[in-house]
């Protein structure tokens, strides 16, 4: 979630985070992409194949910020799968924000579709919001105060 309250030291620890789980994807030769997000449409996304990284695009992603709203991309997941030319198959989505998010029936019911199709299994991450509205999405919901290896969201995010 690259929206305007992630900015500072929230982010940072965030994009930490997404390295870190990237990382463990490159170990067992899985796909990995990463998201950047924030306003309705605003997207910065990085396919990394197994053992195919572009060090200078992943410094770009990490270095990059919309600083907007939060809209969390669900309804542009086939899209942003596409992109990746990753196989089909288990799909392991970690989303990490501190907002709600706009949703409507027809968003959920088309990526719960998705979802289904991909074998997808969505962590979320939430920090200091009640994750209503991302709740409906996820197949685990964390609720945290801050980004720390002390918290059972992050365990279960590197856990992949």
């Amino acid at each position: 979630d690259e929206s305007g309250s992630m900015d500072g030291e929230r982010i940072q620890t965030a994009k930490a985070l997404a390295l870190a789980v990237a990382w463990v994807a490159r170990k067992q030769k899985r796909w990995c992409s990463l998201v950047g997000f924030s306003s309705t449409g605003q997207l910065n996304s990085i396919a990394l194949p197994p053992g195919k990284w572009d060090e200078d695009a992943i410094i770009r992603w990490c270095e990059h910020f919309f600083n907007g709203g939060t809209n969390v991309p669900f309804a542009y997941a086939e899209e942003l799968f596409t992109q990746t030319k990753a196989p089909r198959g288990k799909t392991d989505i970690l989303l990490i924000t501190d907002g709600e998010t706009y949703s409507d029936q027809n968003i959920l019911q088309k990526f719960l579709a998705w979802k289904k199709e991909n074998k997808a299994k969505v962590i979320s991450l939430v920090l200091d919001c009640d994750g209503q509205t991302i709740a409906p999405y996820t197949d685990e919901l964390h609720k945290m105060g801050s980004i720390s290896t002390a918290e059972e969201g992050v365990q279960a995010a590197v856990s992949i």
